[in-house]
C-alpha cells in the first residue's frame, strides 16, 4: 500500500491532497501552477511510495467533457509517459469547490481568507480523495 495523490486540475492552479502511506488520513497541499505540475509530481513519486495518481474528470452537468478535460488528459498522457508503471485512476469532481467554499466557511475561515487565489483549489483536491476513499471503500 503508498499514497494516493489527488489532482484538482485547473488551468491557473491545480489542487493537491495526498493520504497517508497507510491511507488513514487526507492532507491536502499548497497549489501548484500547471505548468510545475508534471515536474512536482514525478519528484514527488520519485522519492515516495505512491501506489496511485487520481485525476478528476471535468464535465457539464449533462455529462459532456468540460474544455478543461482534454488538459487533464494530456496530463495523464505525459505523466505516463514519465513513469509507465504509475497507476492513474480519474474521479468526478462535481461540487468539490462549492463543497470546500461551505468546509471554509463551516470552520470560521474568513471571506478575506477564503477569496484569496488557490484557497479552495487544495481543499477541493481533499474532498476528492476523500470522496475517492470512501466511494472505493477504502475508509
Amino acid at each position: 500500500m503508498g499514497r494516493i495523490v489527488a489532482i484538482d486540475y485547473g488551468k491557473r492552479r491545480c489542487g493537491i491532497a495526498w493520504t497517508d502511506p497507510l491511507q488513514l488520513s487526507v492532507n491536502p497541499q499548497p497549489w501548484i501552477a500547471p505548468e510545475k505540475l508534471l515536474d512536482y509530481i514525478v519528484d514527488f513519486v520519485s522519492s515516495d511510495d505512491v501506489s496511485l495518481v487520481l485525476l478528476t474528470k471535468s464535465q457539464h452537468i449533462d455529462g459532456t467533457a468540460n474544455t478543461i478535460q482534454k488538459d487533464i488528459t494530456c496530463f495523464a498522457e505525459r505523466l505516463i509517459k514519465k513513469i509507465p508503471s504509475l497507476q492513474i485512476d480519474f474521479t468526478d469532481e462535481y461540487k468539490s469547490s462549492k463543497e470546500a467554499a461551505q468546509y471554509l466557511r463551516n470552520t470560521g475561515v474568513g471571506k478575506k481568507k477564503r477569496s484569496e487565489k488557490g484557497a479552495l483549489d487544495s481543499i477541493a483536491a481533499g474532498i476528492i480523495l476523500e470522496r475517492y476513499l470512501r466511494d472505493s471503500g477504502r475508509w
